[in-house]
Parts: structure tokens; C-alpha cells; sequence
């Protein structure tokens, strides 16, 4: 759909909930679930080097050792993306320590300056962009046969059953 430079606003029910697309000239895509969109630009060089990280974070030890860890209840990692960076979490099956007994939960965060990265800076964010790149960078972890995890109970745990082709 062509549209103009200037700011718009998607509702995608009468009284449903309005998304706005910042003005500027880029192509978008979107995501409609649950009644939401999740909204992202088309080319986006922070979700492509954030998405080549978080894959070779996969392809590595550190990840499949924290999922293996015998104090890993579901042995599954969830990630979450946000403006400040990425989290990653797992439930426990034993807690130390007040934090993890109130949430059950270890976590640890990585900022993107530790990375080197900076996201766009939030003007430029069309509404629903860290769902966007959250549902992106979900869909790369599980479609890349070099990390070998899909989809379980507390996020991602390592693929238990494989292509045949």
C-alpha cells in the first residue's frame, strides 16, 4: 500500500486498537495476532545484526549449558528483547536469595551498548516495533537447523525431534 511521508495511524477494528507509523518514507511489515500488530521496517540493520547475535548466542555453549543446567526446571530458555536490551530467563527448579524466590526465575541481561548496538531511536519506532522484532528474532532461533532448538514449556529447548530432510 503506497502512503505518504507523513505520521499515520492503523486501527484494524473499529474500536480496535490504533497503531501509529511514524512519518518518514520506509516500507513496513506487520504481524496481526491476537488481535494486535506487531510492526517492524522492512529493512532494518539493528533486527539484522540483533538476529545474527542472538543466532551465533544460540550456536554456541553458553546458551545450551544455562538450558542443561540441573536447577533448569523445563532445561528451556526464554528471551525477551526490549529499548534497553535482551533478557534471558529460565524457571528453577530449587531458588537461592529472595529475587529468585519471589520470581521463580534466574535471569541476565545484556544492553546493546555492550554489544554494540543501538536500536532506532524510539520516534522512529512504529507502534508494536519490540513485538516485531521479539516475533522476529523467535522465528530465527527456531528456524535455524545450526541452533537445533524449537519451541517448549519455558521458552526454547533443545530439538528433540529432527527433519528427515
Amino acid at each position: 500500500m503506497d502512503m505518504s511521508d507523513s505520521s499515520h495511524t492503523l486501527k484494524h477494528a473499529p474500536l480496535g486498537i490504533k497503531s501509529v507509523i511514524p512519518e518518514g518514507r520506509k516500507d513496513y511489515e506487520a504481524y496481526y495476532f491476537n488481535h494486535s500488530l506487531s510492526i517492524g521496517s522492512a529493512r532494518d540493520p539493528f533486527r539484522d545484526e540483533l538476529t545474527n547475535f542472538v543466532i551465533d548466542m544460540f550456536r554456541g555453549q553458553g546458551i545450551k549449558e544455562r538450558v542443561s543446567d540441573p536447577n533448569n526446571q523445563y532445561n528451556s530458555i526464554q528471551i525477551k528483547v526490549s529499548q534497553e536490551g535482551i533478557r534471558f530467563s529460565w524457571y528453577l527448579s530449587r531458588t537461592r536469595g529472595i529475587r529468585q524466590w519471589m520470581t521463580g526465575e534466574e535471569e541476565e541481561k545484556i544492553a546493546y551498548y555492550q554489544i554494540g548496538l543501538t536500536p532506532l531511536p524510539r520516534e522512529k519506532q512504529p507502534d508494536g516495533y519490540w513485538e516485531y522484532i521479539q516475533l522476529w528474532i523467535e522465528n530465527a532461533i527456531e528456524s535455524n537447523e545450526d541452533v537445533n532448538m524449537e519451541r517448549s514449556i519455558g521458552g526454547f529447548a533443545i530439538r528433540k525431534s529432527h527433519k528427515l530432510y
